[in-house]
């Protein structure tokens, strides 16, 4: 576990790992986390945001339904319904290769989509209109202090992001997937904090 965390935070990405090298390399750091472990920091990580500012005061919640070995947020969509919050999670829309917020009311209504990822059926009523009162969570696979990430590759959430500018914006991963520095593309959004189980990071500092 240490050896892990160590070696993320010294592999600062270089100019000369290209995009897919890192992901690559930080899927394996991730995925060889123990599902004990990940469930533990998921846990941590779901209990920091709910005593986080961001998450206290706002009204509506975009969050990621996660995949694989990325922070499990089920706990955080229960809890955002039980606080009547408005949640809604990603759908691609395949003609488009574009994203939207879809509303839910229950877990149950989520369904395997596109990517394997398990993603709401869009209606012309249930579209999630964002505003400043909206916290959106943002999934990915190596996050730097300078609060850029990678991604998956699909450019969707710098794009959403972009087009909402307006929105708080959180990184949500385990601590071991935080590097010192990643060299931003003209595309890719700041993130305003990335919360993992160990710190809370902002611009410039830690919490």
């Amino acid at each position: 576990m240490i050896y892990l965390g160590e070696r993320a935070k010294v592999l600062f990405l270089r100019k000369i790992m290209n995009k897919s090298e890192i992901r690559k390399q930080y899927k394996q750091i991730r995925n060889a986390l123990s599902q004990n472990d990940r469930s533990i920091f998921s846990d941590i990580i779901a209990n920091k945001l709910y005593t986080n500012e961001d998450f206290l005061k706002c009204e509506s919640l975009a969050v990621f339904s996660s995949v694989g070995s990325e922070v499990y947020t089920n706990a955080v969509i229960e809890r955002a319904l039980k606080l009547g919050k408005v949640v809604a999670t990603p759908k691609v829309l395949e003609t488009k290769s574009d994203m939207i917020f879809v509303k839910i009311a229950s877990l149950d209504e989520l369904k395997t989509g596109k990517y394997g990822i398990k993603e709401p059926e869009e209606r012309e009523d249930n579209i999630l209109i964002t505003d400043k009162n909206t916290l959106i969570l943002v999934p990915g696979l190596v996050y730097g202090k300078n609060m850029y990430r990678i991604g998956y590759g699909g450019g969707y959430y710098d794009k959403y992001l972009e087009n909402n500018s307006y929105l708080s914006a959180v990184g949500l991963c385990f601590d071991v997937q935080v590097c010192e520095y990643i060299q931003p593309s003209n595309y890719d959004v700041k993130l305003d904090k990335i919360i993992t189980e160990k710190n809370i990071y902002i611009e410039g500092r830690e919490q």
